[in-house]
């Protein structure tokens, strides 16, 4: 299976990013994306949250690296974190992505089907282009051909990606939390859009206000928000974990979590500089 970024079918889309706006102004978030070669300037979504086009020809596998990195240093005065990646249809298209074995496509695009999960991003983190999205969803579609997970908890849910990959991959009972109300509020409407209300339950809160255990927990997070969850996410895992969103030594770090927790690394993916691991109860 693919975890190569772009569009999928007719329509081509334009490549950008999502940043959150944690300290600064719009003055300088424009000198310091003008500084990466992004000439146009971030269009403002609301919510502190920016839509930044990267430049024109650049693939965003090669880019993205660099650019998480600049953010992640930020400048004088300002504090950015890194939202998530898109593929923004441009005028008259529309633009799908290959997740795993399945379409990710915006509402209008495709009807939804074994194969196809309709996405509206908006608030939510989750369109499907950021890499650790593709990740999470390659790694939960191995949990599937290894043990069969019949319960899933998907832990900061976002737009509800994972839940709805996790009810097509034939898990019976799937919870989400998010601790965003709006953006619960688009999972619950995505899984709506899906026909699968029934199946995926979208909840307020976190993982922590969840009662029992589940079969596999999956959780697609920045490193100090798993870090600091490893051992609540561990206690609501019966049989495996699947974990995404970290780099460099964080992946490190939260692999020695699930191993001092109690599971064993399986399989790790790595793409885009980004990294995931699925871990199993031994």
């Amino acid at each position: 299976m693919s975890l190569e970024f772009g569009a999928y079918g007719g329509g081509k889309g334009r490549p950008a990013a999502v940043l959150r706006l944690c300290r600064g102004g719009e003055n300088e978030l424009a000198a310091f994306t003008a500084a990466l070669g992004i000439t146009e300037p971030p269009r403002f979504l609301g919510r502190d949250l920016y839509l930044v086009f990267l430049p024109g020809g650049t693939g965003i596998d090669e880019f993205l690296p660099g650019f998480a990195a600049a953010v992640d240093r930020g400048a004088s005065g300002l504090a950015l974190e890194l939202v998530e990646t898109r593929m923004v249809p441009g005028e008259g298209e529309a633009a799908a992505l290959r997740c795993g074995p399945f379409v990710l496509a915006p509402p209008g695009y495709a009807r939804p089907g074994p194969e196809t999960i309709i996405i509206a991003a908006g608030i939510g983190f989750g369109s499907g282009a950021h890499p650790s999205t593709r990740i999470a969803v390659e790694l939960m579609a191995e949990a599937f051909r290894l043990f069969s997970p019949d319960s899933v908890l998907d832990a900061g849910c976002g737009s509800g990606v994972l839940s709805l990959v996790a009810a097509r991959l034939g898990a019976s009972r799937v919870v989400g939390v998010e601790i965003d109300r709006d953006a619960a509020a688009e999972a619950r409407e995505n899984a709506r859009k899906n026909g699968l209300a029934a199946a995926v339950d979208i909840r307020d809160g976190d993982a922590a206000g969840v009662d029992g255990v589940f079969s596999l927990v999956v959780a697609n997070m920045t490193p100090a928000v798993l870090s600091g969850l490893a051992a609540t996410l561990a206690a609501k895992a019966r049989d495996g974990i699947v974990v995404s969103g970290f780099q460099g030594r964080a992946a490190g770090e939260i692999a020695a979590r699930l191993r001092v927790a109690g599971f064993v690394e399986t399989r790790r993916l790595k793409t885009g500089g980004w990294e995931g691991i699925l871990a199993r109860r031994p």
